[in-house]
């Protein structure tokens, strides 16, 4: 049961920091955003080390065209909960709350 706690946590997460992301002020213009190839290198290591999951190597990145990763959330938890301080900063402050809050919960949640 807490692994599908974790999951829904994780997708919930994503959700809400993508629109942030997607307004960021500093955020780069190309539809991989602040996306690296390291990072989806990590993101290969934590879905097969966590959860047993082989993902296919990233091409270069596991972004869609859209910019939406094609990878779920929990798989990578380094990607779903970042949300660089700007544009933290320029969201309004509901969804400051919520980012702190779920980012607390999901803490919690790992540590039973």
């Amino acid at each position: 049961m807490r692994d599908d706690l974790v999951v829904e946590a994780y997708e919930v997460l994503a959700e809400l920091t993508r629109p942030i992301c997607d307004a960021c002020p500093n955020a780069p213009d190309r539809p991989t955003r602040c996306c690296y190839p390291e990072a989806c290198q990590i993101t290969e290591m934590v879905a097969h080390s966590f959860w047993g999951v082989v993902l296919p190597p990233p091409i270069p990145t596991y972004l869609t065209p859209e910019g939406g990763c094609s990878v779920a959330p929990h798989l990578r938890p380094h990607c779903a909960g970042y949300v660089c301080p700007e544009a933290l900063a320029a969201a309004p402050a509901e969804a400051q709350q919520e980012y702190w809050e779920l980012r607390a919960y999901i803490a919690r949640l790992r540590a039973r």
